[in-house]
């Protein structure tokens, strides 16, 4: 994801983010579960991504509207990371592990 594979617009930048933060502490815990990362995304990621999205000043995940470079720069942040990420950990636990890959390869 990101510089290999990337998104048409800066809208669903979430994707690249998302993925990268989530396969982050996935991958740890898939080397290693006794670093306990799962429970470092929750607490970490997680959270984060509600405090951040129940602010006045919150920007949607996905934003059709995007066509300046301050618009551009709105995108990054703990939305389009933490939000992003936890979104990712969401669908993968929904759909399990099988579904979840094969999306992913498909």
């Amino acid at each position: 994801f990101g510089d290999l594979v990337t998104c048409h617009w800066w809208s669903d930048t979430w994707l690249n983010e998302g993925f990268a933060n989530y396969f982050q502490d996935y991958i740890v815990a898939q080397i290693d579960s006794t670093l306990g990362s799962g429970d470092i995304l929750v607490t970490g990621s997680v959270y984060s991504a509600y405090s951040a999205d129940e602010t006045p000043s919150a920007v949607p995940i996905s934003n059709e509207n995007v066509n300046s470079p301050s618009e551009i720069s709105n995108h990054f942040g703990t939305i389009s990371y933490q939000k992003a990420g936890s979104v990712i950990r969401m669908m993968h636990h929904l759909l399990g592990n099988t579904a979840f890959a094969n999306g992913l390869n498909s």
